[in-house]
Parts: structure tokens; sequence; C-alpha cells
């Protein structure tokens, strides 16, 4: 029998919720996985830490529709560290002009730059997007211009995470979206490139 309140469980089974685990075989899997539970009391009592791994090639082409059209050379493997996480805006963004995307590319060439493997793991991580953008701050999107697709007609596109405006309406969804956006798109001071250290 448990020692815990019934108050203590029902903020146990909310905090559940709103991270996914929603079936009754969760439970039961977390419950009988004691090495998991050890390292799980490790983080709260700050021992451990959780770390990400970006692996090249996790994020996987949308369609057959797009072809790779550049790549940034990124490691196989390597751990995401917030600290490396560099927003670039161009001079023309902070004097308030509207700047396309392409143009960003280009200003940018030389630099070391995050791709879509690094979009897909903060998006499908999203708390780790809060540790780079703060909650407060006005931006909206970053482009992770180190990957360019190409489509049959020969247009451009380079993956996006956009923040989602209707996210306090509809909490449940996620607050970050990842999609393609076209490199002819102009964006304001709101839009930032992602660059690595």
């Amino acid at each position: 029998m448990s020692t815990f309140s019934i108050g203590s469980m029902n903020q146990l089974g909310d905090a559940f919720k709103e991270v996914g685990i929603t079936k009754e075989q969760d439970i039961t899997d977390l419950r009988s996985n004691k090495r998991l539970l050890a390292q799980l009391r490790e983080l709260m009592l700050g021992s451990a830490k959780i770390t990400y791994l970006v692996k090249k090639g996790c994020f996987k082409k949308p369609s057959n529709f797009f072809k790779v059209k550049k790549e940034v050379g990124l490691p196989q493997s390597f751990e995401w560290n917030p600290a490396r996480f560099i927003p670039f805006i161009s001079d023309s963004q902070v004097a308030g002009r509207l700047i396309k995307v392409e143009q960003l590319c280009e200003l940018v060439a030389c630099k070391l730059l995050m791709n879509a493997d690094v979009a897909h793991v903060l998006w499908t991580h999203q708390w780790l997007i809060d540790e780079i953008i703060p909650e407060e701050s006005k931006i909206r999107r970053i482009l992770f211009v180190g990957t360019v697709y190409q489509d049959e007609y020969n247009l451009c596109y380079v993956p996006c995470l956009e923040k989602d405006p209707h996210y306090h309406i509809r909490s449940e969804e996620p607050k970050w979206c990842l999609r393609l956006t076209y490199t002819a798109d102009y964006f304001n001071k709101d839009t930032v490139v992602a660059l690595r250290d």
C-alpha cells in the first residue's frame, strides 16, 4: 500500500499526462524498471544529468518531392549544448527592415551553421528551446540554414522552428512547430538564424 496521499498521487498522474505517459502499461513498465527509477532519483537530487544527442540523419527528408541541395557537415553525433547556440540577426532586421531568407543564407555562409538534425532534436524535446529562447523573447522563428532543400521546380526551402501564435489558447499542443520555409520569404527581427560557436 502506498504511503503517498491521494493529492500527491493525483499530482504525479497529472505530471505523467503532461509528458504523454497515459497508458496503464506505461506505469507498469516504469514501476518494474528499478534502474530507471534510481536514475530518476539521481536526476532529482542533482547527482546526474540527461544529455541529448544530435545524430546525423535523424531528420528525414520530407518527401521524394524534395532533394537536399546543401547540408553542412556536422559530426555523426554530438551532445546538444545550449551554450553553443548563437542566434544571428542581420543589421537590416535590427533596423526594422524585412529581409529575404536567401539573403540571410548569404550573410551567414561563412559561419558555423546548425542544420535540420538540430531542428528535429529541439522540436522533439521542446523544453530545450526554452533554454535558448526565453518565454518573454520576441523571437518567433529559428531558421536552420545548414540544410537547404530544393523541390522539382528548383524552389529552395530551409527548416524552421516557428512559435505557434495560438499556443496559450491550445496549451495541449506543442509550443513550436517544425516546417519548411521558402527562401524567398521575407522576415523581420522576430526571426533568427541558428549558428553554433
